[in-house]
């Protein structure tokens, strides 16, 4: 069979890279060369002739050599290989180790094959030597003694520096020496060991050094941990003593015999004071001290659901502190950051990078830092060295922090990019050392060029060995499992001698009984004699450089409730954002609350450990022999998209869009989590340095992870004002009074009679087989469910007052009536202009139309909804809806709805409102305070914009009025949401800048005042009421000067934060207060009004029925013109255009003249997203054919001149 029929039968995955089915190629050459050739008088010859191409990865071509009478006399060949893989050195290698494998068959054809010898001796001992670190001697025996060198050598240089002060080393010695005599005299000394629930600090560091001159081991314990964590460490590690700090205590569980000293108290500082501060001897201490005595114990996951405490000793300290000073080229006048949690071992590295080069350790606050805020911190400080995770490297840009000149990667895998873009103008060197060691194993040279970082060579005193399984050195170039040993090796895992002793193996290659670590991670030898890290080879992983075994997170979340398996993988689906992600498979018929088992987790993982995203699916996908196949789980769907409640003020808007911008898709909900979506603490903290960049506001990362959400974050933005009042049943007085906005409606219905300049119509056309007795009965049903909606307004001496009908007064009847279809238009535009009395009506009205076509019956209904707006706005047709679908799926089942009763009901809402705002001559009342920014806001405002109407008002607006549709492609709409997220800004202000810049290029100057909806809906009580809470904002928009439009964007943003944070002023009560010139003509304080609606869409299900709302208007027009726009998201939120409607007056404005003005905001904001750095009087806002018309009508005037 040809070998092309077969890769086209069996089809495997294609690749341009390499050759199907096989990349090595082997052929045996038994064809005779001579071929018969013989040409008269030549001597013949054959010459290679190199085509420099090869077919396969390597191709391996041997020819036997026969001599007389056929005797074997040789073999030769040659290997054609791919220069783009293999260097010629190392094919040659290829050759050698081919070479001696069939030597030695040859010679003992039985030998396994795991035990033929591929090393010549030469090599064996060259790869034993280049694993051997260098040999160092030191002063120094014990951790303390590197400080002590120093607070001797150099007692008034400053040792410590934090955002509370410095310490010199004379001081940190001192009370680090006081402190350890304390200890002392409570027990502590050699292999007893004493917690440090401390934050990263100054305070930190000194209690560190007195339990190491105290002779014990410190385990540093984060106070950010979960408690159920802490417990464990303390109990697991036998830790009778801890010190903590005031601020910190409360981190300790209750009712464990841990005797705390709370270091920062007044009176353990006096205590500490009367202890004599000169330098421990041996004979201070309960026994001596010795090297191989512990010095510290950092917990680390375990693979079987606990985590284990390695005690490392105080042995390879003083070795690793000289190498570091010379390797680093650290100096008296070097400061070096402590930016490490300490729990994490770099922590010590950092420690000893400083003091034993008698350098500044500067200590970062205990927060997060990353990205801007890490940048500052570095150089208000003048840090010139330090340890840094790659992760958090990414989040800066070289040019961030010139002085810092020495930088260690390390904590994790590096890569070429980074080395490439941080390596010119500063040593940048990658560090290796897994927990198990006395901090690194390994340190390369300073990097240079954009190749696979290596992890260098073998710290002084240790030795590293690339093995196979059976404990064999590998060839250079192969990859191994990486072994340490030497002075720097831990003792073991705390309490767990059967886990030291299979990870802590026998060095066969030392000959002096020591034992080498197994690391778990996969490396290679280079060619140039350092060592390249490849991968693992088990479970543990590292995550922003913190290590984690999968099986502690899978063991945990196996436990959490209603999940029967668990898998957990690391994820990087975004190049350089790793990231744990949890799948859980449900217990039969339950299902998995994700958000339970986020809090569970977070109770029992510090947040490292907690995955970022989990997924529910029905099974683990499993290898052939049964294990799970990690590289099958699917790659989780993070579908954002606009769920539950919408953003409801501008501030709401500009969080969804920082949280789309870092989170890296392409919509946020107010009610998705931050965590669900992917974020984690490094995001996080991106997170919080865009919102101070942004809304200029300081927000602790604990605040995000107590209130993930848009909705929720949103709220804690507000937490330093008064504590507003509880919305909840108040007391009803006889009268209940209007609310602000139902009052000027009243107003205007008693001014004019009843008009339907103010009804809010929704029609939903029904497709199937309608049960007409059970939507009458859903009807009643909302209607007794809301008293909005059977609220009157009679009026009792000339006051008009709330009176909520019960029983038959609040029936409402489903009027119904046969409609021909070609005359269904005109029937429900007359039903949405019917009027309401406001003093006798309920302020609803159903009507149901069959749909007729030549008199038969179509199978359609129209059921018509008409609202007066005094009952509620458009927020509220989506809890309408809501519980009509509700109803009608019960009715229809013969049941009553079994929804929960709501909350509060709309007269509650009044009460509160004029509870909430207070009285307006009281000076410290809510409603005194906007006011005043009111007034000064509004002070001096046009009377009246200019419009290019085609006529002018008239005396008296007859509020008739008619729409224009328009729609705007998704190129648009994606290219307006990027402008707000670059510009920290929110859809609907780029729309305002536009709509601004538009009126004013047409002759509105430039003060330009816009009216804005905004839902009012400040309290969540009032999330599924029916009722009128909407506001009008007036955004008064200043372009003069000629902006451009980025920083015009700006000025919008200032003007619309500060509204919404005024919001509360009813706009009919401001009116009333600014007394502006009144006009019949026209509308108060602005004309023209602009809302994105970002209201709930209703849900109409109804069951055996398809459901449609065709658009209904009221040929009315309540503002000169209303610019009313909608956002149109794909499935996961992308955005997929905008449409929307021009609302105008037909006094002033034809149909033609309103299409051109929806027109040219296109053409404005289509300018902006292009070039937002563009002046608004560069903005084109003519068409070229109008530009043409224009030019050649001034052509045609001067020709009749």
């Amino acid at each position: 069979m040809p070998f092309e029929y077969l890769v086209e039968v069996l089809n495997p995955a294609r690749s341009l890279a390499h050759h199907p089915l096989f990349q090595v190629m082997l052929a045996v050459q038994n064809a005779t060369r001579d071929g018969g050739i013989d040409l008269p008088g030549l001597q013949l010859g054959y010459r290679e002739a190199k085509t420099g191409t090869s077919r396969f990865d390597l191709g391996i071509y041997v020819t036997e050599v026969k001599g007389e009478h056929g005797a074997d006399a040789g073999v030769h060949g040659f290997v054609e290989y791919r220069s783009d893989l293999f260097d010629h050195r190392t094919v040659r290698s290829l050759v050698d180790r081919l070479r001696l494998i069939l030597t030695a068959v040859i010679a003992a054809p039985a030998t396994a094959l795991e035990d033929i010898d591929i090393l010549g001796e030469g090599e064996r001992r060259l790869l034993l030597e280049q694993g051997r670190g260098a040999p160092r001697q030191t002063g120094a025996v014990f951790f303390p003694d590197v400080f002590e060198a120093q607070a001797r050598h150099t007692p008034t240089a400053i040792a410590v520096v934090d955002d509370n002060g410095s310490l010199t080393y004379e001081q940190v010695n001192t009370r680090a020496n006081q402190v350890a005599r304390w200890l002392i005299g409570q027990g502590a000394g050699p292999e007893t060991i004493v917690g440090l629930a401390l934050p990263r600090s100054a305070d930190l560091i000194v209690a560190a050094l007195a339990v190491l001159k105290a002779g014990a081991a410190y385990l540093p314990i984060d106070p950010g941990y979960p408690a159920e964590r802490i417990a464990f460490m303390l109990s697991d590690a036998h830790a009778g003593l801890v010190l903590t700090r005031s601020d910190s205590v409360g981190v300790l569980p209750e009712g464990t015999a841990v005797s705390s000293l709370v270091i920062d108290s007044p009176a353990v500082a006096a205590q500490l004071r009367q202890s004599t501060g000169t330098d421990l001897e041996q004979a201070d201490r309960a026994e001596p001290l010795r090297p191989a005595h512990p010095a510290y114990v950092i917990y680390t996951s375990g693979s079987t659901g606990t985590p284990k405490g390695v005690v490392v000793p105080h042995a390879g300290v003083p070795s690793l502190a000289a190498m570091q000073v010379d390797h680093f080229r650290i100096e008296p006048a070097s400061r070096v950051l402590q930016l490490a949690s300490p729990s994490f071992d770099v922590a010590v590295m950092e420690i000893l990078m400083a003091f034993a080069a008698g350098a500044t350790l500067v200590v970062a606050p205990p927060v997060r830092l990353a990205g801007e805020d890490l940048a500052a911190f570095i150089n208000r400080h003048g840090v010139t060295h330090g340890v840094m995770l790659p992760t958090v490297l990414a989040t800066m840009a070289p040019d961030d922090i010139p002085g810092y000149r020495t930088m260690i990667v390390g904590g994790e895998a590096s890569n070429g990019e980074l080395v490439g873009r941080w390596a010119p103008g500063r040593r940048l060197i990658n560090g290796y050392g897994p927990t198990e060691v006395t901090i690194a194993a390994s340190f390369s040279e300073a990097l240079s060029g954009t190749g696979t970082p290596p992890i260098g060579r073998p710290v002084d005193n240790s030795r590293a060995y690339v093995l196979d399984a059976m404990l064999q050195p590998v060839p250079a170039g192969v990859a191994g499992e990486l072994y340490v040993s030497g002075l720097g090796l831990a003792r073991g895992y705390l309490g767990r001698p059967g886990l030291t002793g299979h990870r802590f193996v026998a060095d066969p290659f030392a000959g002096d009984g020591s034992r080498m670590y197994r690391t778990g991670d996969l490396v290679r030898w280079r060619a140039d004699g350092v060592l390249e890290f490849v991968g693992r080879a088990d479970d543990q992983v590292k995550v922003r450089g913190f290590r984690i075994e999968l099986g502690e997170v899978e063991a945990a979340l196996a436990e959490c409730p209603s999940v029967a398996r668990a898998a957990v993988a690391v994820r990087e689906d975004v190049p350089g954002d790793r990231r744990l992600v949890g799948y859980v498979v449900p217990a039969a018929g339950a299902t998995v609350n994700m958000a339970a088992v986020r809090r569970q987790m977070g109770q029992r993982l510090p947040d490292y450990m907690v995955p970022s995203v989990f997924v529910q699916v029905d099974d683990l996908p499993l290898t052939p022999n049964g294990k799970l196949d990690r590289r099958a789980l699917p790659a989780p769907e993070v579908e954002a998209g606009p769920v539950g409640r919408a953003p409801r003020s501008p501030r709401e808007e500009i969080l969804s869009g920082l949280f789309a911008e870092v989170l890296g898709v392409p919509y946020v909900g107010v009610d998705d989590s931050f965590f669900d979506l992917g974020g984690h603490s490094l995001l996080a903290t991106r997170l919080i340095s865009r919102l101070r960049s942004v809304l200029g506001v300081e927000l602790a990362i604990r605040t995000l992870f107590e209130s993930p959400t848009v909705g929720g974050l949103a709220q804690r933005l507000h937490e330093d004002r008064e504590v507003r009042p509880a919305l909840t049943p108040a007391t009803r007085p006889d009268p209940v009074p209007l609310s602000f906005a139902q009052r000027r409606l009243w107003f205007l219905h008693r001014l004019e009679g009843p008009s339907p300049t103010y009804n809010v119509p929704l029609a939903l056309q029904l497709s199937g087989r309608l049960d007409l007795a059970a939507l009458q009965s859903a009807v009643q049903d909302v209607v007794d469910r809301h008293e909005s909606l059977r609220t009157v307004f009679p009026e009792t001496g000339g006051l008009p007052r709330q009176q909520v009908l019960h029983d038959e007064l609040a029936h409402v009847e489903l009027h119904r009536q046969r409609v021909e279809q070609e005359d269904l238009d005109d029937v429900l535009s007359a039903a949405a202009r019917q009027s309401f009395d406001l003093s006798a009506q309920i302020p609803l009205r159903a009507s149901l139309y069959e749909v007729a076509r030549d008199g038969v019956p179509a199978g359609d209904h129209v059921l018509m909804l008409v609202l007066h707006h005094i009952a509620g706005d458009g927020w509220s047709l989506a809890p309408l809806s809501r519980d009509l679908m509700t109803a009608y799926a019960a009715r229809a089942e013969g049941r009553e709805p079994g929804w929960a009763p709501l909350p509060v009901q709309y007269a509650d809402y009044t009460l509160w409102q004029n509870t909430l705002l207070g009285d307006r001559n009281d000076p410290n009342s809510v409603l005194a305070g906007q006011l005043d920014y009111w007034t000064r806001t509004l002070h001096d405002l046009p009377e009246r914009i200019t419009l290019p109407a085609d006529r002018p008002h008239p005396t008296v607006a007859t509020y008739r009025g008619d729409m224009v549709r328009f729609q705007w492609d998704a190129e648009l709409h994606q290219g307006l949401v990027n402008l707000a997220r670059e510009s920290g800004t929110s859809l609907f202000m780029v729309l305002q800048a536009g709509l601004a810049t538009l009126l004013a290029r047409l002759g509105g100057g430039h003060d330009i005042p816009i009216g804005s909806p905004i839902a009012g809906r400040t309290d969540e009580a009032l999330d599924d009421l029916v009722g009128f809470f909407v506001n009008t904002l007036v955004l008064r928009t200043e372009v003069g000067g000629n902006p451009s439009f980025r920083e015009l964007l700006e000025r919008v943003r200032d003007v619309d934060l500060a509204a919404y944070s005024h919001q509360d002023v009813p706009f009919d009560y401001l009116v009333e207060v600014l007394n502006p010139a009144r006009s019949l003509a026209h509308h108060p304080l602005f004309q023209v009004m602009l809302a994105l609606q970002n209201t709930p869409a209703g849900v109409f299900q109804l069951p055996d029925l398809a459901v449609t709302v065709p658009l209904v208007g009221t040929n009315t027009a309540k503002f000169d013109l209303f610019f009313n726009l909608a956002e149109d998201r794909g499935g996961a939120g992308v955005p997929a255009g905008i449409y929307g409607t021009v609302e105008f007056s037909t006094d002033l404005f034809d149909p033609a003249s309103v299409h051109l003005l929806a027109e040219r905001l296109h053409r404005v904001l289509a300018a902006a997203a292009v070039d937002p750095g563009i002046r608004i009087d560069q903005v084109d806002i003519l068409s070229p054919d109008e530009r043409r018309q224009l030019l050649g009508l001034g052509a045609e005037e001067e020709d009749d001149e």
